[in-house]
């Protein structure tokens, strides 16, 4: 586990070290904490004539607004459902959801998000490196690094051929119960230690002083999915800060589920290398199930089953956000890992019954 660790690090360290664009990035950074997130003409004028300088120049003098002008029927909704106008279901319920997202584009017209400049020219590539590759690669190192040490721990006494002296008495399966809280805790603490260094390394490359509290719904912040380039439209204000710290919340939920889960299938599976691999096929199925949802063109069925834990990991650069195609609902990362989290808890407890039986052997 700790050469793991050690491994995942390493990787990181890879993934932070081979970006492009972070020296231009810092520059901005650096120059947006001495004139805010929504600078001036005045306060630009402050700084070293230099490229940066005269973008932020640009940015100050212009008047324009996106939030404004926004109207998400036209926008969002009308290339999304006709992607999906064969399925009736689809429809009504993106048709429901993105009536609920028009509010937020007016509130964040209301708060003028959009004004923020959050790293100007350079926020696709800084949005890119840490939402789209290096937090969603965080999460999967410790999901990965969490479902082995369950099914180490759950497979031991197999592996030592202690088995039956352990299931020969009722009072000494109830070791599973205290594998299940050290399972729990120790993948939690990895997650903490690996998310720490990780991002020690990642933010000593990167430099996010003058970024931090800055609005993530910027008019600069625009991504592209398979149909419609789109602001990052969230469903509630969080400055790059808060989003961050959210993303790494809801890490260890999902990072939870992936240890109950893992229990699951240890507990009905004693042998290492098979749990092993069923903890790795079961979450594979489900993205291959979306897949061929989503090329036979039922895309009711699509959305839902991207209410899967394994899904909605694979669209983690898109949480808190209106999520497009990704998602069903207006937070639906939430919902869903909330869920899962909730029927593992029942489906751990029933197997840890049914193990503690006296007459299971």
């Amino acid at each position: 586990m700790w050469g793991f660790l050690i491994f995942c690090l390493f990787m990181n360290l890879i993934l932070t070290f081979n970006a492009d664009g972070a020296t231009e990035f810092n520059k901005m950074s650096k120059a947006l904490k001495m004139t805010g997130t929504r600078p001036s003409i005045e306060s630009v004028a402050e700084l070293p004539e230099d490229e940066v300088r005269d973008e932020l120049t640009a940015i100050a003098s212009f008047d324009g607004s996106l939030y404004d002008s926004y109207e998400v029927s036209s926008e969002l909704t009308s290339g999304y459902i006709r992607k999906v106008s064969g399925s009736p279901m689809a429809v009504s319920i993106l048709e429901s959801k993105y009536d609920k997202v028009q509010e937020r584009v007016d509130h964040l017209a209301d708060i003028e998000a959009d004004k923020d400049v959050y790293a100007g020219s350079y926020t696709s590539i800084c949005y890119k490196e840490l939402f789209t590759s290096f937090l969603p690669a965080l999460t999967a190192e410790s999901s990965i690094l969490a479902m082995l040490l369950t099914v180490y721990l759950f497979s031991y006494e197999t592996n030592t051929n202690t088995y039956y002296l352990i299931a020969c008495t009722r009072k000494g399966r109830k070791i599973d119960t205290c594998k299940l809280i050290t399972a729990l805790t120790s993948s939690l603490l990895f997650y903490v230690i690996l998310s720490t260094f990780s991002l020690l390394i990642y933010f000593g490359h990167w430099n996010y002083e003058g970024i931090w509290d800055s609005n993530i719904s910027s008019m600069y912040n625009i991504i592209s999915d398979a149909i419609v380039r789109k602001p990052f439209i969230t469903v509630t204000d969080l400055t790059v800060r808060q989003y961050i710290i959210a993303t790494l919340a809801l890490g260890t939920v999902l990072i939870t589920v992936a240890v109950l889960f893992s229990s699951v299938i240890g507990l009905l599976v004693k042998k290492t290398y098979a749990a092993g691999l069923l903890t790795l096929i079961i979450p594979t199925f489900g993205v291959f199930l979306s897949t061929i949802f989503s090329n036979t063109g039922l895309w009711g069925a699509y959305l839902l089953t991207s209410m899967l834990p394994i899904n909605i990991w694979t669209s983690q650069h898109a949480w808190f956000t209106e999520g497009g195609l990704f998602a069903p609902c207006m937070w639906y990362e939430v919902k869903g890992l909330v869920s899962a989290l909730i029927i593992f808890t029942i489906l751990t407890i029933c197997t840890l019954r049914f193990t503690h039986r006296r007459d299971i052997a």
